[in-house]
């Protein structure tokens, strides 16, 4: 079980992270939106760019992970699926809307790190509890 200071340490972690993929993300659709391009494409491009930022420096540097990609990577694939799912569904809605860009993108930004945190905290990148084979007791035959 991960002690009070382990979880303090990687959420600490977990934030320099974020931060860094949530900048990505601001700077390259702002920047793009900047370019004239449309704000749903803008948020699309940057999304895929800052999730796979994301996913290695979550695995590397939050949850100290190596390799398992079998298991960590599909997981991920699905949970940042439903994220963007939800994020992009919010950006499509709101730009139909007609709210501003700016309010559109700064939701988009400000919605997906507390989100991002606690699906893959507790299931993307969650430690395997070990099975306790000494404590396990064979069927009745």
């Amino acid at each position: 079980m991960i002690t009070l200071r382990e979880r303090i340490l990687q959420s600490a972690r977990f934030l320099v992270v974020g931060i860094a993929g949530t900048a990505l993300y601001a700077a390259l659709a702002f920047g793009l939106k900047w370019t004239g391009m449309p704000v749903f494409w803008a948020h699309a491009i940057a999304s895929a760019v800052s999730l796979v930022a994301s996913y290695y420096g979550q695995k590397i540097f939050t949850f100290q992970i190596s390799g398992d990609h079998a298991r960590r990577g599909p997981r991920f694939i699905i949970a940042t699926g439903i994220l963007v799912t939800v994020q992009s569904g919010m950006v499509f809605l709101m730009d139909g809307l007609g709210l501003d860009p700016n309010i559109t993108l700064t939701a988009s930004t400000l919605f997906y790190p507390p989100s991002s945190y606690l699906i893959h905290t507790f299931w993307t990148f969650r430690k395997s509890r070990p099975v306790e084979l000494a404590n396990a007791t064979a069927p009745d035959t």
